[in-house]
């Protein structure tokens, strides 16, 4: 009599993931972070697909886009999703340059600042104010909590004295 023991191998399993890197209104790079993958499967939400591990794609519209990777290796599959809200808001070329660490942002996201900033705002790619921040202190760093937000792209606008500089930024989903 012969005994034969199955065993699944959890490391093998693939484990899907991605960042979101605007570089364009319309136009976004998706960055693979899956583990033991050996297929890649990209939905855009606008009909269409990729199969490149980190494709580039621009939306023909504005709108709102769930980002679908299923991430394959062999029979078994895992997916990761994010919301986008594509319409395309612009960088101000203002004078206030602005620097956001870490990008994806986890719990906070730290602001850094050419000129002390009077206001942060902090929008939707519609260009709607989701909140506003009027620092206590004029400062030239600032750390905005991130925790309570959902996943996606977002836009950050400091206001200083007269000049206006915004920036782009993803809220992971992890």
């Amino acid at each position: 009599m012969m005994t034969f023991t199955l065993s699944e191998n959890p490391e093998l399993y693939p484990i899907a993931g991605f960042t979101v890197t605007p570089q364009a209104p319309h136009t976004f790079a998706f960055t693979d972070l899956s583990v033991n993958t050996t297929a890649w499967l990209w939905d855009f939400g606008d009909g269409n697909t990729s199969t490149d591990q980190h494709p580039v794609h621009t939306y023909a519209t504005d709108g709102t886009f769930t980002v679908l990777l299923t991430a394959k290796r062999g029979s078994c599959n895992d997916t990761a999703s994010v919301a986008l809200v594509n319409v395309g808001i612009e960088e101000l070329s203002g004078s206030v340059h602005i620097g956001l660490a870490p990008n994806p942002a986890g719990a906070v996201l730290r602001i850094t600042s050419s000129h002390a900033m009077e206001e942060i705002r902090l929008l939707d790619l519609a260009g709607r104010t989701i909140s506003s921040i009027v620092p206590a202190a004029r400062t030239r760093e600032f750390e905005l909590r991130t925790d309570g937000m959902p996943g996606g792209l977002y836009v950050l606008e400091v206001t200083a004295t007269g000049v206006k500089g915004r920036k782009t930024f993803v809220r992971a989903s992890w």
